[in-house]
């Protein structure tokens, strides 16, 4: 009894933390190539939230797909809107496999706006970096999208050729002297 209380407690949390995070998807902001979705959000930053930042994850509801159902996924990039302070595109990527994605894609087909809901963003072991100078990351797949955005994150804060503590949002404040990407993938095409 106490879990099942537990339970509705964390679902009642989550409902009221996640309320005002609904976004709608027009035409332009997804493409499907390959038996990918590539989706941009317009997410809003809130007062006192986590930023949000490539490598963390969020999880999406779609009501029309399933009311009640949420899923993760790895934030692969985040761009900054600098003509609307606070707004931010956040970039997911995710294969067309399973009978949630593949319902997404028949929804991304009709011309109506497809309705989502976001909650995060929560950290992950990329946020948890320490002090180094050298970066090795090995992703396979689409599991590589987050890794990918990091390093353009890296990237976008310009040469360093040292490394500070994680900044508040959990990376880099500034990017590592040397960094490896290791990418395994059944097939490139």
């Amino acid at each position: 009894m106490p879990g099942l209380i537990l339970y509705f407690l964390d679902r009642a949390f989550r409902f009221w933390q996640t309320a005002g995070n609904w976004t709608r998807v027009h035409a332009g902001d997804f493409r499907v190539e390959d038996g990918v979705v590539s989706l941009c959000l317009t997410w809003a930053d809130k007062p006192g939230a986590l930023p949000i930042m490539p490598g963390q994850t969020i999880y999406l509801r779609v009501p029309r797909l399933a009311p009640f159902q949420s899923h993760p996924f790895s934030v692969a990039d985040v761009l900054r809107d600098d003509s609307a302070p606070g707004v931010t595109c956040v970039t997911l990527h995710f294969p067309v496999a399973g009978n949630w994605s593949r319902g997404f894609e028949r929804l991304t087909q009709s011309e109506r706006p497809i309705l989502v809901q976001a909650e995060g963003p929560y950290e992950t072991a990329l946020g948890s970096s320490t002090l180094t100078r050298v970066v090795v990351m090995v992703g396979g797949g689409t599991g590589a999208t987050p890794l990918l955005g990091l390093l353009r994150h890296w990237h976008r804060l310009g040469s360093s050729t040292r490394c500070t503590l994680p900044d508040h949002s959990g990376l880099f404040a500034s990017r590592p002297h040397k960094c490896y990407l290791v990418w395994s993938a059944r097939s490139l095409g």
